[in-house]
């Protein structure tokens, strides 16, 4: 609409229509006339009046055929179309028709909540009832003929959506003017060549329910997968393309639709007539069985993932004496002077790892470097004595700590003491004991049970394994 003719609309408001009918804004325009809404002069009641546009009504026949659709729509009483609350001719001789006033919005707005690609648990049970609709027009004998998310319209009813189906029958005063098609203006044809069938390009006279099945599967395609199934530059593009080309399946536009629910959809697009869906009832019969298929509202729904997809991976168990880098530093270097006691002590427990490297030298290798002998405060105390080397040792991992607290040595405790002095005598003995290789004792000495200690206080664990006098703790 130019601007002359949204100023000679403009001044509509306030005029009365069938005396009765007051015009109090303008709603909109389409392609077939103005929106107005309007109250009834008696009763004060709110409603939507349509009033065709000037070149639409160029002739009696067109305003006949407006009386007709809307006196057959007014008898067609379903909960989902959009109720008829009169008809008629204005001074200018505009036919119009009077619906009920409705607050919502239409599909299209609709699906920008979801930006222009709606879920099917949201959409499909706006679809059954809009599909019941639409069969009960069928039934009574008429063709919407313009079937499009524009002419779907949803409201609240308490806390879900309720669609309403709109201005059906007036898109077959578009097509048929006395036998004449007229869709080269383009405020006829906007927005409505996207939903027409390859028939209704061809020949509107030749429509039949199924034409509908066409629109409302390409209604459907575009709410699911945000695009339409065909596209044109011009009208002509878009009829050339809507009657020789295929569109790309919906499941693969769309892989987690249910598949009987995409087939369904590709149904209502086949060329032929005789291809599609027989009628709404088996199109519902379909919707209703996809719902089944999807998840409830508000479950989540797991989706496979599309690439290498990082999980935790659990803390490995290191042995003790893998870790022995991490927590020796504190028992290494003093933190305290010794008594000479401490250090006879620590002198007696070289001495014996020297005494077990000569008893046995196939163990796997395991250093020990020790910076000073003071540096280790166990006493030398045999069932303790294996403990000591091998967790100080470990620079590399071994296996784990169990194995290496081993039984005391079959040696008894007093005789291990006095022979253990002789080595620290000898020149490299002494000096280079924890660096040579250090056999694991569990292989080279029988377990058996030691007696407990005589002169030194009862042992505490320190977190090496080493056994530790309390009195230098």
């Amino acid at each position: 609409m130019d601007a002359h003719e949204q100023e000679e609309e403009g001044t509509r408001i306030g005029e009365v229509l069938g005396e009765r009918w007051r015009l109090v804004e303008r709603l909109g325009g389409g392609g077939m006339g103005e929106v107005y809404r309007a109250v009834h002069l008696a009763l004060g009641r709110t409603v939507a009046i349509k009033v065709l546009r000037p070149e639409h009504a160029w002739n009696a026949t067109t305003a006949r055929r407006v009386l007709r659709e809307g006196q057959a729509a007014s008898r067609v009483v379903h909960p989902n179309i959009v109720r008829i609350e009169d008809v008629g001719v204005d001074a200018k001789g505009l036919p119009y028709l009077v619906q009920e006033f409705l607050d919502g919005l239409d599909l299209d707005a609709f699906a920008l909540n979801w930006r222009g690609v709606v879920p099917a648990r949201e959409l499909l049970p706006l679809m059954i009832p809009t599909l019941d609709a639409l069969g009960a027009l069928h039934d009574a004998g008429i063709l919407h003929r313009d079937l499009k998310p524009g002419n779907v319209f949803v409201v609240k009813d308490g806390a879900r959506w309720s669609p309403r189906l709109l201005d059906f029958g007036l898109a077959s005063i578009n097509d048929e003017l006395d036998g004449q098609v007229r869709i080269t203006t383009s405020k006829v044809t906007l927005g409505s060549p996207a939903y027409m069938s390859p028939e209704q390009f061809r020949d509107p006279r030749a429509l039949t329910p199924r034409s509908d099945l066409w629109s409302f599967g390409v209604m459907l395609y575009e709410l699911l997968s945000g695009v339409l199934p065909f596209s044109g530059a011009t009208v002509g593009a878009l009829a050339i393309a809507v009657s020789t080309e295929d569109p790309v399946p919906l499941g693969q536009r769309v892989p987690t639709l249910p598949p009987v629910l995409a087939a369904m959809v590709m149904r209502c697009l086949e060329k032929d007539p005789v291809r599609r869906p027989s009628s709404v009832r088996e199109l519902i019969a379909v919707c209703e069985e996809a719902l089944t298929e999807l998840p409830p509202p508000g479950e989540i729904v797991p989706v496979e993932p599309t690439g290498p997809v990082e999980r935790p991976v659990p803390a490995p168990v290191i042995p003790l004496a893998a870790t022995v880098e991490a927590i020796a530093p504190p028992p290494v270097r003093p933190r305290r002077s010794l008594a000479p006691r401490a250090l006879a002590v620590s002198l007696g427990a070289v001495a014996l790892i020297v005494a077990v490297v000569a008893a046995g030298r196939g163990a796997p290798r395991v250093t020990a470097p020790v910076e000073a002998p003071v540096a280790h405060p166990p006493p030398p105390i045999p069932v303790s004595a294996p403990l000591a080397p091998a967790p100080i040792a470990a620079r590399e991992p071994v296996p784990p700590p169990a194995p290496l607290v081993a039984p005391a040595p079959s040696v008894s405790p007093r005789p291990a003491l006095r022979p253990s002095l002789r080595p620290t005598a000898t020149p490299d003995a002494g000096a280079r004991a924890v660096a040579l290789p250090l056999p694991q004792p569990l292989p080279v000495v029988a377990p058996v049970a030691a007696p407990p200690p005589r002169d030194p206080p009862p042992l505490v664990a320190s977190p090496l394994g080493l056994g530790i006098d309390p009195q230098y703790r």
